[in-house]
């Protein structure tokens, strides 16, 4: 787990803790580019062991921030 001073602890899966310094929305967003594949809220829930209301926040937030984060976005009825 890493503390930053600007929100509470996090966890951060195996390979992401060089970033812990940088804001949690952009260490999220590199996890789903080493991924290579699609991501969805659960995905990001349980790596980074948020509950699903904060994993659907960090996505809502990533793909808000079109201005920094290059994404596609696929909608899929669950």
């Amino acid at each position: 787990m890493t503390k930053q001073n600007n929100h509470e602890g996090r966890y951060l899966p195996e390979g992401m803790e060089i970033y812990a310094n940088w804001p949690f929305f952009i260490i999220v967003a590199l996890w789903c580019l080493h991924r290579n594949t699609w991501v969805n809220r659960n995905d990001i829930a349980r790596a980074f062991k948020l509950s699903d209301r904060k994993a659907s926040f960090q996505l809502s937030y990533l793909m808000n921030k079109k201005h920094i984060i290059d994404s596609e976005i696929r909608k899929t009825r669950s």
